[in-house]
């Protein structure tokens, strides 16, 4: 199994990091997630930039391989004067076209055809490998794009954990104030159990990141 290289991944990251900025004010579908990651990410543009030289060169090489053929055309047009001592006359005038076509073609080249087998394979390896660093891309764009809606949704469930741990200790200290069988040891239990939320919470949004 082929491994992205450290360029890639280093382009990836920074694609990631520019998508993030936007995430939040712009929500995006998975579709355009993939549309940023074909458009903009620098690996997946530079390596089909890659395959389209490749091809170039490919087609440089074949033209080698090609008939060699040129026509060369002349044309002429002559007016003649006939004088004599008495008159002069004009003769008919006369053109004449001349045409040459010529062709060559090399039929047992060996270098030449051994150097276009060359690069038509460098340019499907080219191609290869741009496919390869588009799915890579896109596999962990997308992957980006789940973790980050497991985020948003996980910093909703947060959010309301420590919501319903401040409502426990609110009614825990009223009691308490109202004189309801409710002890100091309840409070202290509803105060840890909010610092526990809360903690939990910076806790599991680290791990998610770092994930």
């Amino acid at each position: 199994m082929r491994l992205p290289s450290a360029r890639h991944f280093g382009h990836f990251l920074l694609f990631c990091i520019a998508t993030a900025l936007t995430f939040a004010d712009d929500q995006l579908d998975l579709a355009a997630v993939f549309r940023r990651a074909e458009q903009l990410n620098a690996s997946v543009l530079t390596s089909r930039e890659t395959a389209v030289q490749a091809h170039g060169n490919a087609d440089a090489q074949r033209v080698a391989l090609l008939p060699n053929v040129s026509l060369k055309a002349q044309q002429q047009r002559a007016e003649t004067l006939t004088v004599t001592k008495t008159t002069t006359t004009q003769n008919p005038a006369a053109g004449r076209f001349d045409g040459q076509l010529n062709g060559s073609v090399s039929l047992l080249n060996l270098q030449q055809i051994s150097a276009y087998r060359s690069a038509q394979r460098g340019a499907d390896a080219a191609e290869a490998d741009a496919d390869f660093t588009l799915q890579t891309t896109l596999a962990g764009a997308g992957n980006f794009y789940f973790t980050q809606l497991r985020n948003q949704a996980r910093d909703v469930v947060l959010e309301a954990n420590v919501v319903r741990a401040q409502d426990l200790l609110r009614t825990a200290r009223n009691y308490l104030t109202a004189g309801v069988i409710v002890t100091q040891i309840d409070v202290t239990r509803a105060e840890a159990a909010l610092a526990q939320r809360t903690g939990a919470g910076s806790t599991d949004a680290r791990i998610v990141v770092d994930q």
